[in-house]
């Protein structure tokens, strides 16, 4: 049914499979559908800014004074990333879909040499090696960077030198990885796995494993240099508090945070989807009958038990006096702790991996079960493609989120230096304003000082009177430093009116901060908010912008 000799074969339909992932953005271009939450709303605007400012690799005790009257450039890009080359040679849209591609492409190399190399593969099983790594190369990634996508290959470099081959290539590639990926989203926690692994070879296998000690060491000093932007401001600019020091999670009861275990073992978490609701069936079909056959797996086990216990330990962080404890080192520590969760859609695809390749040596329907369930799997990483599942969103297409030929027009009716006026957007993302070049008092940040979140709700003091879900969305976490309208609800991509009839902004604040213009997604009663002044409606296909001068 399979010929399984055909390994290059497969491996050329699985880079085709990989353009056609993607070919729908290729063909489209900036009509393309993209993830818009942390994605369109700050990752790229962000990017963009730097690009302009010829900050590829950012500067440190910097100030970037286009977002929120001035933060440092660490605020908005807290590493030295590759991914930022990619988009100062390609462009925004092309950059970013450049990076797409480029992730996924390393997603499935990495994967199909570390599996390739860790476990025994025989003629009739390289179909399976070949088709999860295709299956994992095409998950819905989130965002450009390769925080996840990365993972195989870097330990693959790893767990060569853990194995003796020291060769040059495994210690480019950690350094690499460092170099396109998280520290606070994924790094601290694989190395905290790393050593783990380490520890117990040196402890139980009696194995000291110099060289992948030293590949740990490595990865850890390559993300210290990447990073150095927010290693320098969290040690020499430790005179400015960040608002997160007033993140705040309300306590859950223990019958959610048992839902929120299961919910993120069976879905993973949005930031790093695995896709693997249909891979249980068949890691739990293997495990069943190796227990019954009294021949476990070791590495099945070890890797269910990481998903569970950290899928459990995700769930429970914000139960009771847990969340409690977790709030007090936060503010020591501002990580969030709970996010080893990174780390399951490597474990799910070697777990896949695994399941299969004993389905197809022991059982005779083994082969057409596995080529169907490969078929299945591609299927729904297919049916949650970026593309697909944001289809139909007339603002989540890239063009028309940032609307650039509108915003242009803006700026020819306004008629001033861009940088002799700030402005504030009500009922849209202010990335849209940023990406535009526009100069904003507001903007979606994961750290800003504290003193700067406190000015700035004395602007929308009243809007978050009117309404607790923003209020306590804002003065709990604050990132999305909005101009936040309570008739108009919390999220900018889904208002709750066509209109605002009273917008109880500070003014006087305002201008104070030179903020001269508003933004808005939908037009203001000016008759009951005599401060503003309409200058224009501006429409295009997509969207319409009204825009109010302060007086």
């Amino acid at each position: 049914y399979l010929d399984m000799k055909s390994s290059n074969k497969y491996l050329i339909i699985s880079f085709g499979i990989i353009i056609l992932y993607y070919l729908l953005f290729i063909i489209t271009g900036k009509d393309s559908y993209v993830q818009i939450i942390d994605n369109l709303d700050a990752n790229v605007p962000y990017v963009k800014i730097l690009v302009n400012n010829g900050m590829v690799f950012p500067e440190t005790g910097v100030n970037i004074p286009q977002v929120m009257n001035g933060i440092p450039s660490s605020s908005i890009m807290a590493s030295y990333d590759f991914s930022l080359l990619i988009f100062n040679a390609f462009g925004m849209y092309w950059g970013y879909l450049v990076n797409r591609v480029l992730m996924a492409l390393i997603a499935f190399l990495g994967m199909y040499l570390l599996l390739k190399n860790q476990f025994s593969v025989n003629k009739n099983q390289h179909f399976i090696l070949i088709m999860c790594s295709l299956a994992f190369s095409i998950l819905p990634f989130w965002s450009y960077m390769m925080s996840v996508a990365g993972i195989p290959l870097v330990l693959f470099a790893l767990f060569n030198l853990r194995n003796g081959n020291i060769k040059i290539y495994n210690w480019l590639l950690i350094v690499f990885y460092a170099f396109s990926s998280s520290l606070i989203l994924v790094g601290v926690f694989l190395i905290i796995v790393l050593g783990i692994i380490w520890l117990t070879d040196l402890l139980i296998r009696k194995k000291k494993s110099f060289f992948f000690l030293l590949g740990i060491f490595l990865l850890g000093i390559s993300y210290l240099i990447s990073h150095y932007p927010l290693i320098y401001t969290f040690l020499f600019e430790n005179n400015i508090v960040s608002h997160r020091v007033e993140f705040h999670s309300e306590s859950i009861s223990f019958f959610k945070a048992i839902k929120k275990s299961i919910i993120q073992f069976l879905f993973n978490q949005h930031h790093a989807r695995s896709l693997n609701l249909l891979i249980i069936f068949p890691v739990f079909f293997v495990l069943t009958k190796q227990i019954l056959s009294k021949k476990v797996n070791s590495i099945l086990v070890k890797l269910l038990l990481f998903i569970g216990l950290s899928s459990i330990f995700y769930g429970f962080i914000h139960y009771g006096p847990i969340n409690s404890l977790n709030e007090r080192i936060m503010k020591v520590i501002p990580l969030q702790f709970q996010r080893f969760h990174f780390l399951h859609s490597i474990c799910w695809y070697i777990l896949l991996f695994i399941s299969l390749k004993e389905i197809i040596t022991k059982y005779k329907w083994g082969k057409k079960f596995a080529a169907f369930f490969i078929a299945f799997q591609l299927i729904f990483a297919f049916y949650n493609n970026e593309f697909i599942v944001n289809y139909g969103n007339k603002n989540s297409t890239f063009k028309s989120f940032y609307a650039e030929n509108l915003f242009e027009n803006v700026k020819n009716a306004i008629d001033k230096d861009i940088k002799t006026y700030k402005v504030i957007s009500v009922g849209f993302h202010p990335a849209v304003a940023q990406y535009n070049g526009f100069y904003t008092i507001d903007g979606y940040i994961t750290s800003y000082p504290l003193s700067y979140k406190h000015r700035f709700r004395r602007i929308i003091k009243n809007e978050l009177e009117k309404n607790q879900v923003i209020k306590t969305n804002f003065d709990n976490w604050g990132s999305r430093c909005y101009g936040f309208s309570a008739e108009l609800g919390s999220n900018p991509d889904k208002l709750n009116n066509e209109k605002i009839e009273n917008l109880d902004f500070n003014y006087d604040l305002l201008l104070q901060m030179n903020c001269q213009y508003i933004f808005s997604a939908v037009s203001i009663n000016t008759n009951k908010n005599q401060r503003l002044q309409i200058l224009k409606e501006f429409k295009d296909e997509s969207k319409s912008i009204f825009v109010y001068k302060i007086i």
